[in-house]
């Protein structure tokens, strides 16, 4: 029992020590991290450039914008003229397929009242 109570006394303090140690560290590195010091910014008084006019700036935004609209209405006329011809070939190939279809049709039509009528027998 008495080795329990002496192991008991000898690990504690060195368990408080080592979390004291610790818990300095943490806090000075959250004070080092807290106090330090911002980045030196310019000053606001100063232009960073030429000073612009908001109402030029805004011109020549929609300038741009107009011209990328432009742009795009013309790349969709042409894609719409493109989509139109391939829809076009393909009419005409339906109605050709419908044409050979009718013929196919009434050819068998044909062929099937000829099959009606019996067989002339001849002496």
């Amino acid at each position: 029992m008495e080795s329990v109570v002496y192991q008991f006394l000898i690990e504690v303090p060195r368990a408080a020590a080592i979390w004291s140690v610790l818990l300095v560290l943490a806090l000075g590195v959250l004070t080092a991290l807290v106090a330090r010091p911002e980045p030196a910014r310019p000053a606001d008084d100063e232009p960073a450039g030429p000073v612009e006019d908001p109402a030029v700036t805004a011109a020549a935004d929609l300038h741009r914008y107009a011209g990328e609209v432009a742009v795009a209405a013309t790349g969709a006329a042409q894609n719409a003229r493109r989509r139109r011809d391939a829809w076009q070939a393909a009419q005409a190939e339906l109605d050709r397929a419908w044409a050979g279809y009718d013929e196919a049709e009434s050819a068998t039509r044909r062929l099937t009242r000829a099959a009606a009528l019996p067989a002339p027998r001849t002496p």
